[in-house]
């Protein structure tokens, strides 16, 4: 949430704050809005991306894998492997793959997007 004085503040820079130019908004968007939103923008982010891989349910109960795998995704691979060809060792390395997959993407978009930093202070 953007507090409502740093708003006020920005409509203080120009002369004429009332002025009707709409590039003026468009710089206090960029300049003040957009950064304060910065950390909520990051967790939308990483928590869209984790939820594009959870597709396991949609390709199970649609097209199980589809016609010639392909449809297949990761998660399906995992899950046949365990408990159609039984190799619970594999499908387990393959999930924890999918961790550290999952894990360096998600501190990758945390550093690139700097959502620890607050623009407040």
């Amino acid at each position: 949430m953007v507090p409502n004085d740093a708003t006020a503040t920005a409509a203080t820079w120009h002369p004429n704050p009332r002025s009707a130019d709409p590039s003026e908004a468009n710089i206090q968007f960029r300049r003040i809005t957009l950064p304060l939103l910065r950390p909520i923008l990051a967790l939308v982010l990483i928590m869209t991306v984790i939820g594009s891989f959870q597709v396991f349910d949609t390709v199970s109960v649609t097209t199980q894998g589809g016609p010639a795998d392909a449809s297949r995704v990761l998660q399906m691979y995992i899950y046949q492997n365990a408990f159609a060809e039984y190799e619970f060792g594999y499908a387990s390395a393959l999930s924890v793959a999918l961790l550290l997959i999952l894990m360096v993407i998600t501190f990758a978009q945390y550093w690139l997007t700097r959502a620890g930093q607050s623009d407040l202070d």
